[in-house]
């Protein structure tokens, strides 16, 4: 039967080698730590970049400004929300004196503002959007009630009308080329002024319909964006918070 001894130059050899892979091991990790750290940093400057963009020139108490605004934010806030994750990995590991305390409370307080602020604007975009929504009706709205007076104008002036005269002069001026219809008796102008009253009836009907359908068209899309914007900020804003608490270890 072979015995095998315990030889101290090989349990040393063993456990340098064992050693060596660890720190081996652990210097790859620390590289890659580094590096995503790295491209942490340079996408919360890239964040902060977009964010000046976003906020200048600034027009607050203007809705429509404000919901654009709040519908950029939201739609990149991943950018800060993923540069904030890479920068925070490997807690205080191979980090400067200045980088693990003052920096990273910073960041630390920038992810709990942030947090905060998303919350904040949740109401805002939500009321901003009624706003907009408001306004574009009511632009709409206004624009049709001008035609509809108009329209009146022209529904008084052909009521009046009663030679042919006064039919040919009321036409050229309703024609964007000032053209003039031949008329020959007032019994065309009785068949003329007929058709032009089914044709403004007709015209005045169809500009109604169109504007309901301009109402519900815009309506649509605000509404869908607004939801989406809600939801993202709200979803954000959670993970924003979870962010900071994570990062308790930097106000140790």
């Amino acid at each position: 039967m072979t015995q095998f001894t315990n030889d101290p130059l090989i349990e040393d050899s063993i456990q340098q080698n064992a050693i060596e892979q660890i720190n081996a091991s652990k210097a790859r990790f620390l590289q890659v730590i580094l590096m995503l750290r790295g491209l942490g940093y340079g996408l919360l400057f890239l964040a902060f970049f977009d964010l000046v963009a976003i906020l200048i020139p600034p027009n607050f108490m203007n809705p429509s400004w404000e919901l654009q605004m709040f519908g950029e934010l939201i739609e990149r806030v991943p950018v800060p929300l993923i540069g904030l994750t890479l920068v925070l990995l490997g807690k205080r590991e191979n980090r400067s004196k200045w980088e693990s305390s003052f920096l990273m409370q910073l960041l630390s307080l920038l992810a709990l503002l942030s947090g905060i602020v998303l919350f904040l604007l949740l109401p805002l975009g939500l009321v901003n959007s009624i706003r907009v929504s408001d306004a574009m009706t009511a632009q709409i709205k206004n624009q049709v009630g001008t035609k509809r007076e108009q329209i009146q104008q022209v529904r008084k002036r052909l009521a009046e009308v009663s030679t042919v005269g006064e039919m040919e002069q009321l036409i050229s001026s309703l024609d964007n080329q000032g053209r003039t219809p031949d008329i020959k008796d007032a019994q065309s102008v009785t068949e003329i002024k007929g058709n032009l009253s089914l044709f403004i009836t007709r015209s005045e009907k169809s500009m109604v319909r169109q504007a309901d359908q301009a109402i519900s068209s815009q309506r649509l899309p605000l509404i869908k964006n607004s939801v989406k914007w809600s939801f993202g900020a709200l979803v954000a804003g959670v993970l924003f918070i979870n962010l900071w608490r994570w990062s308790w270890w930097v106000w140790r």
